[in-house]
C-alpha cells in the first residue's frame, strides 16, 4: 500500500511512518513545516513533500501525484493553541480536514483515517447526569465538546460522515486520548504526563494534579501508531468512528510506574477537588472488535521504551 501522511513529521506522524515502514509500506509525507530528526534513519526511505493544507489546488496536486491508497490525516493545530487562536483552528483543522477529504474524492483516495480525539466529550458531570460511566465511555456517549479544538473534531467527525454518505469515501476517525511518548512538544494541556516520565530522566523533579480516582485513558505514542495504521488498513470496518488509546489508569498509576522504572524520581502528586474536564477514560472495545487493535504496551512498558528512546538503557 502507498500511505500519504500529513503532519507527516510530526510527533504522531513520525512514529506512524516508522510503524508503516516496519510494515513494508510505502510511505510518503507532507508537512507544512518539514523536520525529519523525529524519523532518524528511516528519513531515507520516505519522501517528504512540503505542502499547506490550507491550498486545495497544491493539495490536489500533490494527491494525484503521488496517487497514494490511503490517507492518514494528523496535521492540526493542538489543545491550547486552538483555544489561544481559534479562527486559524478553525482553519486548519476543519477547512484544512475538508480540504483533505475533497481531494482525496477527487483522486479516488480508496480511504482517509484521520485523527479525532476525545475532545468531543464532555465533562464527567455531563455524563453521570446521563447515566453514563465517564470513566468508561463508548462511541455511544453523545459528545459535548467544551473547547474550540474538541469542537473542530466534531466539525471533522461530521463532514467525514457527509462525504462517507454523499460520495462513498471511506473515512474513519479514531477519537485518540492523552498521548504520551518521545518528541511531543511541551505547551499542551497534557504535557504533563510527558514531564513526569522526562524530568527524573533530567534528574529533576515534577509535580502533578490528582483528582481522587479520576481513571484517564493514557496512551504511548508506538500505540498511537499502531492504532492509525489498523484502521488505515482494516479490511471491512463497520464504523465511522473508533475510540482507539491505552491504559484505562489513574494518575498515580503514572506516577507508580515511573517509581518502578526509574526508582530516584522526585515525583509529588498534589491531591485536587477539581477533575480534568475532559471525560478520557474511554473505551476501546469496538476497535479491538474490529480493527483488531489492542495497545502493546502497559504503562511501565511504555515508560522503560521512552527511557530507551532516548537514549537511557
Amino acid at each position: 500500500m502507498k500511505i500519504l501522511i500529513t503532519g507527516g513529521t510530526g510527533f504522531i506522524g513520525s512514529h506512524l511512518a516508522k510503524e508503516l515502514l516496519a510494515e513494508k509500506h510505502e510511505v510518503v509525507l507532507l508537512d507544512s513545516f518539514p523536520n525529519t530528526d523525529l524519523l532518524g534513519a528511516d528519513a531515507q526511505k520516505v519522501e517528504v513533500i512540503k505542502g499547506d493544507l490550507l491550498d486545495l489546488p497544491a493539495l490536489k496536486t500533490v494527491t494525484r501525484k503521488q496517487a497514494p491508497d490511503i490517507i492518514v490525516h494528523l496535521a492540526a493545530f493542538r489543545n491550547t493553541e486552538s483555544q489561544e487562536k481559534p479562527y486559524g483552528a478553525f482553519k486548519l483543522n476543519c477547512e484544512g480536514t475538508m480540504n483533505v477529504f475533497e481531494s482525496a474524492r477527487e483522486n479516488r483516495v480508496k480511504r482517509v483515517v484521520y485523527a479525532s480525539s476525545v475532545a468531543v466529550y464532555g465533562a464527567p458531570d455531563y455524563y453521570r447526569r446521563l447515566g453514563f460511566d465517564p470513566y468508561r465511555l463508548t462511541e455511544d456517549a453523545p459528545p459535548n465538546p467544551h473547547n474550540v479544538y474538541g469542537v473542530t473534531k466534531l466539525c471533522s467527525e461530521g463532514m467525514a460522515a457527509q462525504y462517507c454518505e454523499i460520495y462513498g469515501l471511506e473515512c474513519i476517525g479514531l477519537r485518540l486520548p492523552i498521548i504520551l511518548g518521545p518528541g511531543k512538544k511541551l505547551g499542551s494541556k497534557t504535557s504533563i504526563f510527558n514531564e513526569v516520565i522526562e524530568a527524573p530522566l533530567k534528574g529533576e523533579s515534577a509535580e502533578i494534579d490528582s483528582f481522587a480516582d479520576q481513571v484517564l485513558n493514557l496512551m504511548y505514542v508506538k500505540d498511537a501508531a499502531y492504532a492509525l495504521a489498523r484502521a488505515a488498513l482494516a479490511e471491512d470496518p463497520g464504523h465511522l468512528i473508533y475510540n482507539a488509546g491505552g491504559s484505562l489508569s489513574r494518575t498515580r498509576d503514572l506516577v507508580e510506574s515511573v517509581m518502578r522504572v526509574l526508582p530516584h524520581a522526585r515525583l509529588q502528586v498534589r491531591d485536587t477537588a477539581k477533575e480534568r474536564a475532559v471525560s478520557s477514560g474511554i473505551d476501546c472495545t469496538l476497535a479491538s472488535t474490529e480493527l483488531d487493535y489492542r495497545p502493546r504496551f502497559s504503562l511501565e512498558e511504555a515508560v522503560r521504551d521512552y527511557k530507551r528512546e532516548l537514549g537511557q538503557g
